[in-house]
């Protein structure tokens, strides 16, 4: 019985004690006002008339009244604050709830073993990132995450065996190529992954004018591809953070024209097969491409601001430097180019090393600028070597003990040395004649 009762009082008190207790809060304090508001009008006022006294009690009651009705507008904005708070609230509550469903619907449909549903998630995903500012760098880690998963590329469809003769008088043709259930599924995941390639280029891309981005541009997102497999990744005109790109195969590119990297980026052992294109780039940080390969690299009119480092790189055909401007050190030591190497009207502002490079084709220095200490010692000059017009720090060519070819038909005798070098034949391991570059002596 006591236990009932007790249940009952707390729910009267859960229901309406508040009330209660506020009436009592204001009340009491009007009251109080009041009476201390006749008392000191009653002592302060000298009035003896009977009308004159009541004129003083209306008044003293009107204070108290105007108290109330303040107090009582004061109460009634809180309570509105209040349940305007808790609505906004609720609300906030509500779209938190539904952002984390569609994300984590996303990602489910991300994992999908259906390319459509993996598709779906993609947009999913770039739908959540447009509307929330705030979870971009997530979604796009999710985004790269999966690029980042082990993809081998389907291999061309192969003839089946045996010779085919043409079906004449049914008119049907004979059986030609065939590509496997895995092969059909390579090739949908490769959609998938260009798909994820394109939100990404997308949502990079500032638009015509950097200072007035557009809408769908997301900026300050950093990429994390290590490992991965692109496609004719695309990053034209783009603007990165922080890029990661260590190990990545890159089959029919990277496209990297006008790109600018607003942090480091790394290509350390990274594979390019096809046209690398870095041209009219900028590399604000410091850009690494320690034993990168590259079929053809295009690094024309590009600007790095940070450090340069090719050290260890390898390029099969020709690679293109002609007009770039390297702010900081340019690090080639142990380069291998196959073919043509061109640095014409290159502008190294601070240094440059180029130590036991291998350069297997002509090599072109026209009007290249080397404002800091320059070092070749122990590089090999494949081909014609030209440094025509190029100008040294006070005009002291540091450029001794190289290596040059004398025994080439296309190239002998069309060596062009910077003022006061000279060939020295000596003797040497490698296939051909050779000569050591020697440095005019002092005076």
């Amino acid at each position: 019985m006591k236990k009932a009762r007790r249940r009952a009082i707390e729910r009267i008190r859960s229901r309406g004690g508040t009330w209660w207790w506020t009436a009592v809060a204001v009340v009491v304090p009007i009251g109080l006002l009041t009476a201390l508001a006749l008392v000191l009008l009653a002592v302060l006022v000298d009035v003896h008339d009977p009308g004159d006294r009541l004129d003083l009690v209306k008044t003293g009651f009107t204070i108290g009244a105007g108290t109330g009705g303040v107090a009582a507008l004061v109460l009634t904005a809180r309570r509105q604050w209040s349940t305007e708070r808790a609505a906004a609230d609720q609300r906030h509550d509500a779209a938190e709830r539904r952002l984390t469903e569609l994300y984590l619907k996303a990602i489910e449909q991300l994992g999908s073993d259906k390319p459509p549903v993996r598709h779906g998630g993609v947009y999913g995903l770039e739908r959540v990132a447009q509307n929330n500012p705030e979870h971009r760098q997530a979604v796009v880690d999710v985004l790269c995450a999966y690029l980042r998963t082990p993809y081998t590329p389907p291999q061309p469809p192969s003839p089946r065996p045996g010779v085919h003769r043409p079906l004449a008088r049914t008119g049907i043709r004979p059986p030609g190529r065939t590509v496997s259930v895995d092969a059909h599924e390579l090739l949908r995941e490769r959609e998938v992954r260009l798909t994820v390639q394109a939100v990404l280029s997308r949502h990079l891309h500032p638009g015509p004018d950097p200072d007035e981005p557009v809408a769908t541009y997301w900026p300050g997102i950093a990429l994390d591809l290590r490992e991965a497999t692109l496609i004719d990744f695309d990053l034209r005109s783009c603007r990165v953070d922080r890029a990661r790109f260590e190990r990545v195969t890159f089959l029919g590119g990277p496209s990297c024209r006008g790109t600018t990297f607003l942090g480091d980026a790394f290509f350390d052992e990274a594979r390019m097969v096809g046209y690398s294109e870095f041209a009219e780039a900028v590399f604000h940080g410091h850009a690494s491409f320690e034993r990168a390969k590259f079929e053809r690299a295009i690094f024309i009119g590009t600007h790095f601001d940070g450090s340069a480092d090719f050290t260890g790189a390898h390029c099969e055909e020709d690679a293109h430097f002609s007009g770039a401007v390297f702010s900081s050190d340019g690090i080639f030591n142990a380069m291998q180019v196959g073919s043509t190497v061109s640095f014409m009207g290159t502008v190294f502002a601070n240094g440059v090393e180029m130590m036991d490079a291998r350069l297997g084709g002509s090599s072109y220095f026209h009007a290249a600028k080397f404002a800091g200490s320059t070092m070749f010692l122990g590089a090999e000059f494949g081909g014609a070597v030209k440094f025509p017009g190029a100008k040294f720090r006070d005009d002291l060519p540091e450029v001794d003990g190289a290596w040059a070819r004398l025994d080439l038909r296309e190239t002998e005798g069309d060596h062009e040395w910077p003022d006061g070098y000279s060939l020295s034949p000596a003797p040497r391991s490698a296939p051909g004649e050779w000569a050591l570059l020697v440095a005019p002596e002092a005076p």
